[in-house]
């Protein structure tokens, strides 16, 4: 029964989407903004072929505005760090796009400084890290009086979001819709967790797709991908992966 409420992304190209309204969670966004993803090919075809039918919408929340968002700043922290090792510490000479992307040299260098040498080596030899951003920060806004001279890395992430939003329209011709949650999200969500085992944040992002009569649910988690939507009312799921 899962076939009747779920589509593949082999399914895209034989499905319509003139004029539908398509709700998107933050890792279908991330997979397109992020270029060493493996399914960032796959947004990038589903978004053309949305475009092309001419959809009615694409919808995200502040959840998935929150969690893009976030994700860009940590990214591009993670990256600022290892740039700055790479320019101080191996004596390497950056491309001037890669001095602009440091920004202040001296807050990059206090990121630095906040991290350990084999942390650093692991970054800088491309292999995984266990830097805590989220701890990065803290502890600069901590040890540091200049704490405002990292608003250009918040900018910087903000900003990211902003031209791809503006792509969507420019280059996709797509349409995106803010969709807010309140209290009836929250009761529906609650109820979704407990009928299909979903962590409160997917919980919440199906519930706003439903609240808000969405046509699809497009994603890229297999959470969703089971059979106990059967004899319920449910919005039609994308998983483009």
């Amino acid at each position: 029964m899962m076939k009747n409420f779920v589509d593949f992304f082999s399914d895209i190209k034989n499905d319509n989407f003139h004029q539908k309204s398509i709700y998107v969670d933050a890792c279908i966004l991330l997979a397109f903004l992020d270029g060493r993803d493996v399914n960032g090919d796959k947004v990038a075809e589903a978004l053309e072929k949305w475009g092309e039918d001419g959809i009615g919408t694409l919808g995200i929340s502040n959840h998935v505005i929150s969690e893009v968002v976030h994700k860009l700043f940590v990214n591009d922290i993670y990256k600022v760090i290892n740039l700055t090792y790479r320019k101080l510490r191996k004596n390497e000479v950056l491309k001037k796009e890669e001095d602009d992307f440091i920004g202040d040299l001296q807050t990059a260098r206090n990121l630095m400084s906040l991290v350990e040498h084999q942390e650093l080596e692991r970054l800088y030899n491309g292999r995984r890290t266990n830097i805590n951003i989220g701890e990065v920060i803290k502890n600069y806004k901590r040890s540091f009086i200049d704490r405002q001279k990292l608003s250009h890395y918040y900018s910087s992430a903000q900003n990211t979001f902003e031209i791809f939003l503006n792509s969507l329209h420019n280059d996709f011709g797509i349409d995106v819709s803010h969709l807010s949650s309140d209290k009836e999200s929250y009761f529906f969500a609650h109820q979704y967790m407990k009928d299909f085992q979903l962590e409160i944040t997917d919980a919440l992002h199906l519930a706003i797709t439903k609240q808000n009569s969405f046509d699809f649910f497009a994603t890229l988690d297999g959470d969703f991908i089971h059979d106990l939507y059967e004899g319920l009312d449910m919005t039609r799921i994308l998983r483009i992966a």
